[in-house]
């Protein structure tokens, strides 16, 4: 029988730093969020290897006492509450005193500090939650944290964080919703000695957007101002120009405080929607100011996921805040629009998770047959499938087709498709795509995190065919794109394939570029209702007899349906 132990201090600390430190962006963020909580107006972030091997955080705070400096390296030591009910009215960033501890834990922790009381400031060293030494030194009033090796001494989690480009693009990403949540702060974050972004602490929030997205997308904001009697939201919310693949540049304040709740997101995409219907994410930086007491903020230690007094009327404000600065916007544009409005009771019941997409298509029907590449065939008859005799086409768009009795249905479009797929899928494996040089390089402004991914990727992108040289800082020159996507815009496809990257992460050339390809090969193939030649048709269909994977879209929709003369007879009541 296993008895009960008591863990030693060291390896409580270790343990518990897991709900605090899970990657180098979670150290970023406590130690960013200290120097707010210290009224900070100026703070420096260096960054080398993606957070992994060194992160410093300068601010021009108040500084810490330093009698304290030893106490705030203890479990639970904090200067923002005395007391449990001081959780309910929390306006500091930080309150748990869990973050310090934590960090020194599980690497090497150099913290300097002065307040403007004192000539000198103290600095005090911990590697692994062990003091090692405490000196006086000379200094401007602040504090200076630095952190190096993190989880050097647990081994076992430093297997996990990812490829530095990777750390970084997370780190950067919390340094930006800081930054636009703070913006009476200066923020500069450098990436290995190298400056990628600044704000200017003036309190303008689209000068903060300029600085971190740039041009294009302060330049299509719509202001949001609202307020109901449980609290006012203030923000913006960009225009279906700055629309993207994925929700990376959605950023919801509560209080100034960063956080991630579903159901907000759900209110502010389905008030966009309720005048713009695509198929996009819509950019938003909003702030919901709250009485802290409506606000629960004590649910996790990473102090990002929020409880409310009453979901339901959170959930109204930001919606109908959203709705209402939509609806002035597009009628100062002299829009004509169908405002289809819905009370927000309605979504909320119908539309607080997002829908997933259903195929409606039915494989399991008894009334056709999808070509089985394990049915017996005639070995020596070559290519995936039979050599099909062409009787016509139906509708102008399936080809009717006849072999050994059995008759075929073939989906014009999606054959086509899933022939333009593969062969453009080989030319990338085979480094064989040719590029179409553009007569004007069109510059792309790229965020931190963007470029993070774009270099980090960057040979899957060359492969792909696209052709790019760096324009200044964060900032990219197109010169060139895959012939095969020459009429569509370049600027949208290339970052359509940047999200998909940020969606999964690094991977092959197959597995990143399969979605966008399967919609540029949809576009640019034969399509429904295209009146094809016997001759296309015959061509069109020994074509995907030799494809790798003929008998699915790259979709996943059928290409081929098979009916035997026995299916049909049975239809006919002949047998």
């Amino acid at each position: 029988m296993n008895r009960i132990n008591l863990l030693d201090k060291d390896t409580y600390n270790k343990i518990a730093a897991g709900e605090v430190v899970e990657r180098p962006s979670s150290v970023i963020k406590e130690l960013i969020e200290n120097s707010i909580d210290a009224n900070s107006r100026n703070i420096h972030i260096f960054v080398e290897d993606g957070g992994r091997k060194s992160i410093k955080v300068l601010d021009d705070g108040e500084g810490i006492h330093p009698d304290d400096m030893e106490k705030a390296f203890m479990p639970h030591s904090t200067s923002k509450i005395k007391n449990i009910d001081d959780i309910y009215n929390i306006k500091s960033m930080g309150f748990r005193g869990e973050a310090l501890p934590s960090i020194a834990s599980v690497s090497k922790v150099t913290l300097k500090s002065k307040i403007k009381e004192l000539d000198l400031g103290r600095e005090i060293e911990i590697w692994g939650g062990s003091v090692r030494s405490v000196k006086e030194v000379g200094m401007q009033t602040g504090t200076v944290v630095s952190v190096k090796d993190i989880f050097y001494s647990t081994p076992a989690r430093l297997k996990f964080l990812k490829p530095q480009s990777l750390e970084f693009s997370s780190l950067s990403d919390v340094v930006t919703r800081i930054a636009l949540g703070n913006l009476n702060v200066s923020f500069n974050l450098y990436k290995d000695d190298k400056k990628v972004f600044f704000t200017n602490g003036n309190g303008n929030l689209k000068e903060a957007i300029f600085s971190i997205y740039g041009k294009n997308f302060s330049d299509n904001l719509i202001n949001v101002l609202f307020s109901k009697d449980i609290g006012a939201i203030s923000g913006v919310i960009g225009d279906e120009s700055i629309s993207r693949g994925n929700r990376n540049n959605q950023t919801l304040f509560i209080n100034n405080r960063y956080i991630k709740n579903k159901s907000l997101v759900v209110a502010v995409e389905n008030a966009f929607k309720s005048f713009i219907m695509i198929n996009k994410f819509p950019f938003f930086v909003l702030n919901i100011e709250m009485f802290p007491d409506f606000v629960d903020v004590n649910v996790h230690p990473q102090k990002m996921e929020v409880k409310f007094l009453n979901e339901r009327e959170a959930f109204s404000l930001v919606f109908e805040g959203v709705h209402e600065a939509l609806r002035l916007h597009f009628k100062k544009q002299n829009f004509q629009i169908e405002d289809e409005y819905k009370p927000y009771e309605n979504i909320l019941k119908e539309q607080m998770k997002i829908s997933e997409v259903e195929i409606p298509y039915d494989l399991n029907s008894n009334s056709h047959q999808v070509y089985n590449l394990n049915e017996k065939a005639d070995k020596a008859i070559e290519g995936k499938f039979p050599k099909l005799s062409v009787i016509g086409q139906f509708n102008n768009s399936y080809i009717i087709s006849e072999f050994k009795g059995d008759l075929y249905m073939i989906d014009q479009h999606a054959a086509h498709e899933k022939i333009n797929f593969e062969k453009y899928m080989r030319d990338i494996k085979e480094r064989k795509v040719i590029s179409q040089v553009l007569l004007t390089p069109l510059v792309i402004e790229l965020t931190a995190s963007d470029e993070a991914y774009m270099e980090d990727n960057k040979e899957i992108f060359e492969t792909a065919g696209f052709i790019f040289d760096h324009f200044g800082k964060n900032t990219l020159a197109l010169k060139g794109v895959p012939v095969f996507t020459e009429n569509y815009d370049p600027k949208s496809i290339f970052m359509d394939v940047l999200v998909n990257l940020q969606s999964m992460g690094s991977g092959t050339e197959s597995e990143v570029m399969y979605d966008k390809i399967a919609k540029i090969a949809c576009k640019s193939s034969v399509k429904a209702m295209d009146r094809l030649s016997r001759e296309e048709m015959v061509s069109l269909i020994d074509e995907l007899r030799f494809i790798d994977a003929p008998f699915t879209c790259p979709h996943g929709r059928p290409t081929i349906i098979k009916y035997s003369l026995k299916d049909i007879e049975k239809w006919f009541k002949r047998i």
